[in-house]
């Protein structure tokens, strides 16, 4: 009977660890900093921007979505992810792209659109309009802001920043979970 006691003692030592798994209902997810994954450095986004703004000279849903997106990127500690985005104006958004008198004049952009374009510029995010677009719509280069790119139309546009590494995405599916 002695050599049976170390026998379960050794064998006890080499079992390993087990972590007890909380009941249902009990789990905890972590905060919105952590991560159960690798964090890219830098994260590449194109971002479709196809949703109007309100008649009612409301707020733009999508740019709302954009800018909640760049603070929660921001809002991630202790080193936030570098983050390049994209926004592509194009037909009923390309309007966005007008510049103050060009948009008093058409009666186009809402002052709340147009605070929220400058202050996302401020962080870094870029916008580009569609020449297709502006065409369609009678918009002339020299009514856009001077900050906004151009380039020849939204799908060009599109393939080109994804070749370049950047993700695809609408604003329009960012606010939501």
């Amino acid at each position: 009977m002695m050599t049976f006691f170390p026998l379960i003692v050794s064998t006890a030592l080499m079992m390993p660890s087990v972590t007890a798994v909380p009941a249902a209902g009990t789990e905890t997810y972590p905060s919105s900093g952590d991560r159960g994954y690798a964090q890219p450095g830098t994260i590449k986004l194109v971002i479709d921007l196809n949703t109007a703004s309100p008649g009612d000279g409301g707020a733009n849903p999508g740019l709302a979505a954009v800018e909640s997106l760049v603070a929660e990127y921001g809002a991630r500690r202790p080193h936030p992810p570098k983050v390049d985005i994209v926004v592509v104006l194009h037909a009923k958004t390309a309007n966005l792209a007008l510049g103050e008198e060009a948009a008093r004049r058409r009666g186009a952009v809402s002052t709340a659109d147009r605070t929220r374009m400058k202050a996302l510029s401020a962080k870094g995010v870029r916008f580009v309009v569609s020449r297709q677009s502006l065409v369609s719509q009678g918009i002339g280069e020299s009514e856009l802001l001077s900050w906004v790119g151009r380039g020849p139309n939204s799908s060009m546009i599109f393939l080109d920043l994804e070749a370049g590494g950047y993700i695809f995405d609408t604003a329009k599916s960012l606010g939501t979970d």
